[in-house]
């Protein structure tokens, strides 16, 4: 065994790798760059059918571009906010509904031609030609992606010191061959 990682997991590094996975995960960014562009083409809509409803009118015209520029620049200012907002009362949800989205404390070892993940209710045994990609949040943890939605996450109190984690980094990044 190389590493071993006892990792105690809560809201907020579920949290922090749910808005790291929405935000910077490269399905997810092809789906927010469209809905920019989705608000952009609606707004777009909203003030050309406005300007025909009121018979081409400067006035109402210069006032209907306002209020789709005003509508776009929100959007694009306030969706990463949105969206962590929308995380966190999803959790909630399912916290008042009894079950947890994530495990809660399990060990994670790795070897030299695999990784295994030990919790209460089981056990994972991952060979690491399974894992498509390995993405450090800096000062938050690492995420080992299994597939594109699953990871195991590794957080960074988990680690003794900086060097450690380096180690780690290079080793995993070494046997992923990423």
């Amino acid at each position: 065994m190389n590493f071993s990682f006892d990792v105690k997991f809560g809201d907020e590094e579920y949290l922090e790798f749910n808005k790291y996975h929405l935000f910077y995960g490269k399905p997810n960014r092809k789906v927010l760059k469209k809905r920019r562009i989705e608000c952009l083409v609606a707004t777009l809509i909203y003030a050309f059918l406005t300007v025909l409803c009121l018979k081409y009118e400067m006035t109402f015209y210069c006032v209907a571009c306002i209020i789709v520029t005003v509508i776009f620049l929100l959007e694009c200012i306030f969706a990463k906010q949105r969206l962590a907002a929308m995380l966190k009362r999803t959790l909630k949800r399912m916290k008042k509904h009894g079950k947890l989205p994530y495990t809660a404390e399990s060990t994670v070892e790795f070897y030299d031609d695999k990784f295994i993940s030990r919790s209460e209710n089981k056990t994972t045994e991952m060979p690491y030609t399974e894992v498509e990609n390995v993405c450090d949040n800096t000062n938050h943890a690492i995420y080992i992606y299994t597939d594109v939605q699953t990871a195991t996450i590794i957080p960074y109190k988990c680690f003794r010191d900086d060097s450690e984690r380096e180690d780690f980094l290079n080793f995993i990044k070494q046997k992923v061959n990423i």
